[in-house]
């Protein structure tokens, strides 16, 4: 069985329609000193869903109530909600 994305799974509970991000409490979750690899694994698949459009729209609408017509209105979301939020101006780049 595999395990949900971490990204995926955020989006279901953090960013779903009506909730309000607990930055602090985000960011203790992604800095978990249990799960070193945590956060490095969140910040790719991040990356890797706003350059490489892994979540469609479709898929975006199930996770989080939130209803993106087009793939940029995803990718936009996850920039401007996420990952400028947590990374501020640093380039969006997956790395392996």
């Amino acid at each position: 069985m595999s395990e949900q994305s971490i990204l995926k799974r955020l989006l279901e509970t953090t960013f779903s329609m009506g909730v309000e991000t607990d930055w602090d409490d985000l960011k203790r979750f992604l800095k978990d000193p249990n799960f070193p690899d945590r956060e490095k694994t969140f910040k790719n698949e991040l990356a890797d869903a706003i350059t490489h459009h892994t979540i469609s729209p479709k898929e975006f609408e199930d996770l989080t109530a939130i209803d993106q017509d087009e793939q940029e209105d995803v990718d936009e979301f996850l920039t401007e909600e996420i990952w400028k939020p947590l990374y501020n101006d640093e380039i969006i780049m997956h790395r392996h």
